[in-house]
């Protein structure tokens, strides 16, 4: 947390009070994070000693919404990750996008699956509607027994929604950087 907020804080102590960039920061728990729960849940012994506040994410201004939650902001619906039915299962798959519109009926983002996939769909009214498989920002060889014959389809990298107040449930520019493009840049 401390090196994502660095460049921030060290841009906001020559800024002015007006100028100072202090950006809504939401953060939805996946369930990597959610494992601190769970084991303190499965093991007694480990309960009020570890959890998800142990990340302090609210220490550093970040809004969390608890996993399999959503947040919504300005009209569009956030969630580690959306699920197909009432099995529970997370969208995945190919068309990941094409599949949380037609399955929440709104604009939807989510990031578990590790994949890109962007689907854009207007409404017989006008109204624009868009799925987002934002993709993940891991190192890129982490390469572990789990994801041996999966890692070679992830997409890292970051994306940006510009201008998502404008139109609720839209956005203005949308901008997809890869983790090699922003390593390159900025390291």
């Amino acid at each position: 947390m401390e090196k994502l907020h660095a460049p921030i804080w060290k841009y906001n102590k020559k800024a002015s009070k007006s100028r100072r960039y202090n950006p809504l920061k939401i953060m939805c728990i996946g369930n990597h994070e959610d494992r601190l729960n769970r084991a303190s849940n499965d093991i007694p012994e480990l309960q009020g000693t570890i959890g998800i506040e142990d990340l302090k994410y609210e220490d550093y201004g970040w809004q969390c919404y608890p996993f399999k939650t959503t947040a919504i902001v300005d009209g569009i619906c956030y969630s580690h990750y959306f699920t197909s039915g009432v099995r529970g299962a997370s969208i995945s798959g190919e068309n990941i996008g094409r599949k949380m519109v037609a399955t929440n009926h709104c604009s939807s983002v989510q990031g578990h699956s590790h994949v890109y996939n962007h689907y854009e769909h207007t409404r017989p009214d006008g109204e624009k509607l868009f799925g987002l498989s934002c993709g993940c920002f891991t190192h890129p060889d982490m390469v572990e027994g789990w994801n041996l014959n999966t890692h070679h389809l992830w997409w890292r990298g970051i994306i940006l929604l510009e201008g998502c107040g404008h139109w609720p449930g839209y956005y203005q520019g949308i901008h997809a950087l890869t983790q090699a493009k922003l390593m390159d840049d900025y390291l």
